[in-house]
């Protein structure tokens, strides 16, 4: 994918798929810009259709919509054995952002309620927001995916299918980096890889100090001091049918680095 003009980059490799997998997703696109999309197959042998034999598609994004909630879920296509994550995000009019309050499933509807910041004053700009809601593996079937921010309502469909059989662990990644740490702050965040049976997570590559939860995959660790600045992990799910590694690099930062101090009006939330 690159973007569709006369001084665009050469096109980008996004992702690979095998042949059960017919969406994937792309999260790093500029707004209100038009870009170029190739699809190319490839088979067992490793030979692949030229780019040049490939017509392309193009997109053109949407600007960005202050004040609209938007949702989804990695994986697009779930299984009933893959762990689900549910984003909710959007763009608010001032720093005074909403936050998650709550969330519950009952059969096949699920209902997320986020809640109006308390900051007592406001940044008059805009500012984006959100969070991911994890979900463990739900039986095949339709879902429904209910949204609450005070009296704004926001639905999402999605459907889960049968898994065929059992299956090796794949980790589910997207193209964004993993999140940067700070010495001294605990930084916990979620790696998720499907699987039949679901598979169970352990550090093969981590610093000291650093957990795993065997079940969930969150990681959870606080960077000492001297762990100032790259360090590798490497994750393995693994399953009865076999394993899997997924390597990645934390930035970690030193405590209260320089920052420049940007001072805007504020604003005071009326009652």
């Amino acid at each position: 994918v690159t973007q569709a003009n006369d001084n665009a980059p050469p096109p980008l490799l996004v992702g690979q798929v095998n042949a059960a997998t017919t969406s994937y997703t792309v999260k790093t696109l500029l707004p209100q810009t038009s870009y170029q999309l190739w699809v190319v197959a490839y088979d067992g042998a490793g030979n692949v259709t030229p780019l040049a034999a490939a017509t392309p598609v193009t997109i053109t994004t949407l600007a960005l919509s202050v004040g609209v909630v938007q949702i989804s879920i990695e994986p697009p296509l779930p299984t009933d054995h893959d762990p689900l994550s549910i984003t909710i995000s959007g763009i608010y009019t001032s720093s005074c952002t909403p936050h998650y309050q709550s969330h519950q499933r009952v059969e096949h509807l699920i209902t997320i309620t986020s809640a109006p910041s308390t900051e007592p004053f406001c940044l008059p700009a805009e500012f984006a927001w959100g969070y991911t809601v994890e979900v463990p593996p739900l039986p095949a079937g339709p879902y429904t995916v209910t949204h609450s921010l005070e009296a704004a309502v926001v639905q999402f469909y999605f459907t889960v299918t049968a898994a065929e059989g059992p299956s090796a662990p794949i980790f589910y990644v997207d193209d964004n980096p993993p999140p940067r740490a700070v010495v001294g702050e605990p930084l916990r965040f979620v790696l998720r890889a499907g699987g039949s049976p679901a598979p169970t997570y352990a550090l093969v590559q981590a610093p000291a100090g650093m957990t795993v939860d065997p079940t969930t995959g969150e990681l959870v660790w606080t960077p000492p001091a001297e762990m100032v600045g790259a360090v590798a992990v490497t994750v393995r799910a693994t399953n009865s049918v076999g394993s899997v590694d997924y390597a990645f690099t934390i930035q970690v930062a030193a405590t209260n680095p320089g920052a420049t101090e940007i001072f805007l009006p504020l604003i005071a939330k009326s009652s």
